[in-house]
């Protein structure tokens, strides 16, 4: 080493040793974060790339729900707590979603989603019941507001499932919820949502400039 400049002298060192200190990418060195990705930098520290918001919402969210809820007793249909996202305002959604539920069969579950204002159409695939004659069918049900509809519960060891699928449109930013309760009192045991059942949603872009309709 040169004492009075502190450089290495290549000509003293392992030629092994060498080739690698020459072959090392230096500090200096900058990573570059492409079209839809943030972060990047120089080499100096560590750095992390990432999906900006824009890409993201044009690739989609999927939100699951990693527990258990607690069993719900209450026939008043409120939110989740997990399978929910924030909408921006004025901006059109695509959403599917994947639910589990098990319960007191006699109590059955009443289920739909909530927007903070706007047009919410939705279809679901289930174990549909209807409230009058207490049957089952299975058929696909529009739902063209924030309501709720009923789905048959199979028992307290048999899950069901139930698909949602369907296009919002907030009107007003805020957060897009599934809710859920039972639809009756039953023998009281509640209705649980099972873990793993599973929201995607995805922000529907408008074409670009000069394309066809």
């Amino acid at each position: 080493t040169d004492i009075a400049t502190g450089a290495i002298d290549a000509a003293l060192l392992d030629p092994a040793l060498a080739a690698e200190i020459a072959a090392a990418v230096p500090n200096t060195r900058t990573i570059t974060a492409g079209t839809g990705l943030t972060g990047g930098g120089s080499l100096a520290s560590d750095r992390t790339l990432a999906i900006d918001a824009a890409t993201l919402a044009r690739i989609g969210t999927t939100v699951e729900a990693a527990s258990d809820t607690a069993a719900r007793t209450s026939t008043t249909a409120v939110a989740d707590g997990v399978l929910e996202f924030t909408a921006a305002a004025d901006t059109s959604y695509r959403i599917d979603a994947y639910l589990i539920f098990q319960g007191d069969a006699t109590a059955d579950l009443k289920i739909g989603f909530t927007i903070p204002a706007g047009t919410l159409h939705l279809t679901m695939e289930g174990a549909l019941t209807t409230v009058a004659s207490g049957s089952d069918y299975d058929r696909f049900l529009t739902l063209a507001s924030a309501a709720t509809t009923v789905v048959g519960i199979a028992g307290a060891s048999t899950p069901i499932s139930v698909r949602v699928t369907g296009v919002i449109r907030p009107t007003s930013a805020g957060t897009v919820a599934l809710v859920w309760a039972p639809n009756a009192t039953g023998a009281g045991t509640g209705v649980t949502r099972l873990a793993r059942s599973q929201l995607y949603y995805r922000a529907v872009c408008p074409p670009p400039q000069g394309a066809p309709p």
